[in-house]
């Protein structure tokens, strides 16, 4: 069917009930357009009243069995709708809709798909002029994005295998409905297809050309839907033969290759915003604030900011202090510590998160550099605050290490016979110990006092590896025991220790003989 100019219907200029059937260049219009107070009603039964139009409710209803397409079609100012889409199949291509005025009917819309349009859907090359921002939206504020198709089926789904495109004006934006994986071209001009995304899977198209979703503040930019029951990553970037380097999976898992966010520089007072990640503060020039974004108010596409983080360093050595504020009476809380600031006042930082209770925590301050952090790395050796014998257990709040008193432990020998008339640093007993060791005591008995010296034998313990005795004692005239404490005495690992006669007596009438050495030890930890 051809030509075909229907003015005035009430209900469709074409009411096809049929199937298979072509159009081609229909044109229906509503005239005369006597309306002159919006919105207008095409059902008033006062014709003269002032909301009174002519307009038809729709150009086209198409409640056929299937088939049905329209050529150029030429829609002008429907009250409803410009089609009225209820069966499968219907194709519509090239044509033009329009409206007088957009207040006059500011919900009609392109075309209304019912929920019995199950499949198979084709709209394309239409242009669409002056149609209003809320089309289709009856009630919304002023500004919303037009819904310039209504999908009347469970959802708001649009039937399978539709293939919606290259419309002009409609709604203001472009929706197009095209297969997911077809072949595309690269930079060379020639067929790509990626063919390694995975086995047994067809190529995906190299590059999307997407126009955005919205330019509304609460509506994201673009908005990617899997199917039902479809697997995988609903956002995939990646180059042929390599791994995704960004992926967001369809439980909305984030999976990346090295996600790096830009650093924020602050050498004055600066309201942070939800933007800013890691804050780099410098106070060389003096102190400032940097007051934090609300851990309450809203994201702009309308979530929570709970989780939200901060990493905030102070970069100077400086005594200048960052100031850290919150806003709305929330809290920063850091150790158990809970105020409306926080300061930094040598260099280092911390990391705050907001919290669901819309305050922010943090834990425990990081410094840049402490001596603290140089205590814990020494604590497997012998830390500056444990001495000689005792060992780190770990740290205190204050940063220095927590020490212990290691086990005592003994090494004993003898020499016997007559000793003290001449020097010899290696008599009885030899040993190498293993670790580092602290002599703690040095006893020792004699089984022949000496007597009438003028110079008395002097006995001890030597490290031959050093070249130096360790502790030696003065014997004296008719004692047999001696007991000596040694005020922690470090020997390193592996010396060679021994037991011998430092200075010899001088004019002794009795030379002591048979010594015996008993040296306690704490091994180093």
């Amino acid at each position: 069917m051809q030509n075909l100019l229907v003015r005035n219907a009430l209900q469709a200029a074409v009411y096809n009930a049929g199937s298979g059937t072509t159009f081609e260049l229909i044109h229906g219009f509503g005239y005369p357009y006597t309306c002159t107070t919006a919105p207008c009603n095409n059902t008033e039964t006062n014709s003269s009243a002032s909301d009174a139009s002519w307009a038809t409710n729709y150009e086209v209803v198409d409640t056929g069995t299937g088939g049905n397409m329209y050529f150029n079609t030429y829609m002008d100012s429907p009250a409803v709708a410009a089609f009225d889409l209820k069966s499968n199949g219907a194709q519509i291509n090239g044509g033009h809709i329009q409206w007088p005025e957009t207040t006059s009917f500011p919900d009609a819309t392109f075309a209304e798909v019912e929920a019995t349009v199950s499949s198979n859907l084709v709209i394309s090359n239409v242009d669409c002029l002056n149609m209003s921002n809320t089309a289709g939206i009856p009630g919304s504020p002023a500004g919303a994005t037009g819904v310039w198709i209504s999908y009347m089926g469970s959802n708001g789904s649009a039937p399978s295998y539709s293939s919606i495109g290259n419309l002009a004006g409609c709604g203001q934006y472009v929706q197009q409905r095209v297969a997911a994986r077809q072949t595309a071209f690269d930079s060379a001009g020639n067929n790509s297809s990626n063919t390694n995304y995975g086995s047994g899977q067809a190529g995906v198209t190299p590059k999307v050309f997407v126009t955005p979703l919205s330019n509304q503040g609460n509506e994201g930019g673009v908005e990617v839907e899997n199917f039902t029951g479809g697997q995988g990553d609903a956002f995939y970037s990646g180059f042929s033969g390599q791994a995704s380097n960004f992926a967001v999976m369809a439980d909305g898992t984030i999976r990346h290759t090295g996600l790096q966010t830009s650093a924020v520089f602050a050498t004055a007072s600066t309201t942070l915003t939800k933007a800013n990640h890691v804050v780099l503060a410098n106070a060389a020039g003096g102190g400032f604030t940097l007051t934090l974004p609300s851990c309450y108010t809203a994201m702009p596409d309308g979530l929570r900011p709970t989780g939200m983080e901060f990493t905030i360093v102070k970069t100077d050595a400086s005594g200048n202090a960052v100031q850290l504020g919150t806003t709305s009476g929330e809290t920063i809380n850091v150790l158990g510590s809970s105020a409306g600031s926080y300061s930094l006042t040598a260099a280092g930082g911390l990391t705050l998160a907001c919290g669901p209770d819309s305050n922010y925590y943090s834990t425990e301050p990081v410094a840049a550099s402490s001596t603290n952090a140089a205590t814990a790395t020494a604590l497997a050796a012998t830390p500056s605050q444990c001495s000689a014998g005792s060992y780190a257990t770990g740290i205190a709040a204050n940063g220095n290490a927590n020490c212990a008193q290691s086990w005592r432990s003994t090494w004993y020998g003898n020499f016997g016979g007559t000793f003290g008339t001449s020097t010899n640093n290696s008599l009885g007993a030899i040993w190498s110990p293993s670790a580092a060791i602290s002599m703690t005591r040095l006893d020792i008995a004699v089984g022949t006092a000496p007597a009438g010296c003028s110079t008395y034998p002097v006995i001890g313990v030597y490290d031959s590896t050093a070249a130096t005795w360790v502790k030696t004692v003065t014997l004296a005239a008719g004692t047999y025991s001696y007991r000596n404490a040694v005020a922690s005495v470090s020997i390193a690992a592996g010396h060679n220790l021994s037991m011998g006669v430092q200075a010899a007596g001088v004019g002794c009438t009795t030379n002591p003989g048979s010594a015996q050495l008993t040296m306690e030890y704490a091994m180093n930890q």
